[in-house]
């Protein structure tokens, strides 16, 4: 599910674990031990006012992928494909659906997608 930057509830604000059930984390918890573990941690997906409007106008076939690609990063940092990137969009990550780019950012125990693009302009000078 994916909510925008303006809900501030307790549930999309903390991170889940996932086994069995849902079950709430501490603050503050090793990640690496939780994935030897074999849990799967869950992070909050939101979008940004500008990637809202991107996928707005996305092509109804690309609309159908960017839910998979968020069901993807609600696993964060499991999340094959994710490439970090460099230069203007430095801090940022980038996922790619054929000809289009989903660019986000990781904010502690949240994945904010910053913006949905064509490869053709996310790499313009």
């Amino acid at each position: 599910m994916v909510r925008s930057l303006e809900d501030t509830s307790a549930q999309a604000t903390n991170a889940f674990i996932r086994e069995k059930g849902t079950y709430l984390c501490s603050e503050k918890f090793d990640i690496e031990a939780v994935k030897r573990l074999g849990y799967i941690i869950q992070v909050v997906v939101k979008t940004t006012p500008e990637a809202d409007a991107d996928i707005a106008e996305l092509p109804v076939i690309i609309v159908s992928r960017l839910e998979a690609i968020i069901d993807r990063l609600e696993r964060w940092p499991d999340v094959s494909g994710a490439k970090p990137l460099r230069g203007d969009w430095a801090g940022c990550y980038r996922i790619r659906t054929g000809d289009w780019r989903v660019l986000f950012r990781i904010a502690e125990r949240t994945v904010i997608i910053v913006r949905v693009m064509h490869r053709s302009k996310v790499y313009e000078d």
